[in-house]
Formats: structure tokens, C-alpha cells, sequence
């Protein structure tokens, strides 16, 4: 099993300057999903060329072995330096409503985005979660990789 959400420390982004384009009034990440989207392409992973919104933060469209993943990223409420990401297929509606986007992803997707985070200097304490826990609100089970044994 993989692990898809990913804990991130990073003091680098914007969380103080809410832009007129926000869905939401704090909905910041903007400026992680641009410098997420550039990590990838130096690594030689195409990206879509714009990032996209959403109630709560905000996401970019890669590609890996002809897949399309998204990353999406927000930060976390009341902390000016802790985001939040998730790791899910890029689907339609229709597989939207069938739970596609959390079935097939690979390992090769989510250590592409594990690798920008970790080897950057701008970011630490990355931990990865299992789906289901982390959607209970657990984070006990954090690890270091998004791989299982």
C-alpha cells in the first residue's frame, strides 16, 4: 500500500498576503503549487502548465509512465509554516464519483513528489500517511516515505 497525504514544514511560502483571487479568504498555496509544479520539471516530469484552485488549496497536473496525478497543497489552518499535501490520480467526473482518484497510483508518482520535497533546503519534517488514518485525523502513524514494507 502507498501512502498518499504528506506533512511538509516550510517557512519559504506566502501565508500572511491573501490575493484577490482566492476562492477563499487564507487560501494559500499558491506559490507551493507553482514552485512544486517547477521542482518536477527540473526533474523532467511534465506538468501541466497551470496550477488550478480549489476550496482549500490549490493543485498541478503531472505526469509520470503516461498517468495523470494531481498534488494538491494547502496550508494548515492556524500554522504559518505547515502545508499539507495529497497525492491522487488526475480522473473525470465519472471516475470521481467511482473513487478513482485514490485507486492506481504509483510509487513512482508519489517518490516524484517525495523527492522534491525532501531534497529541498527550503523544506523539512516531511512525513507521509496512510489515506484512511489521516482522514480520521490520525497522524500517529506518520513515516518518512510514502513506500510501505
Amino acid at each position: 500500500m502507498l501512502r498518499t497525504p504528506v506533512t511538509f514544514r516550510s517557512a519559504a511560502f506566502d501565508t500572511t498576503e491573501a490575493k484577490t483571487y482566492f476562492i477563499n479568504d487564507e487560501n494559500y498555496g499558491d506559490d507551493v503549487a507553482a514552485w512544486m509544479a517547477e521542482q518536477l520539471r527540473t526533474r523532467g516530469i511534465e506538468v501541466d502548465q497551470d496550477i488550478g484552485q480549489e476550496d482549500h488549496g490549490w493543485y498541478l497536473t503531472f505526469r509520470v509512465e503516461g498517468t495523470a496525478y494531481n498534488f494538491v497543497v494547502g496550508h494548515r489552518d492556524g500554522s504559518r509554516v505547515e502545508w499539507i499535501g495529497w497525492l491522487e490520480r488526475s480522473v473525470g467526473l465519472l471516475g470521481l464519483w467511482f473513487g478513482a482518484r485514490t485507486r492506481g497510483i504509483s510509487a513512482e508518482a508519489a517518490l516524484e513528489i517525495h523527492h522534491a520535497l525532501s531534497e529541498a533546503d527550503e523544506v523539512t519534517d516531511v512525513e507521509w500517511y496512510d489515506e484512511r488514518e489521516f482522514m480520521r485525523g490520525s497522524e500517529e502513524g506518520g513515516a518518512p516515505t510514502p513506500l510501505t514494507a
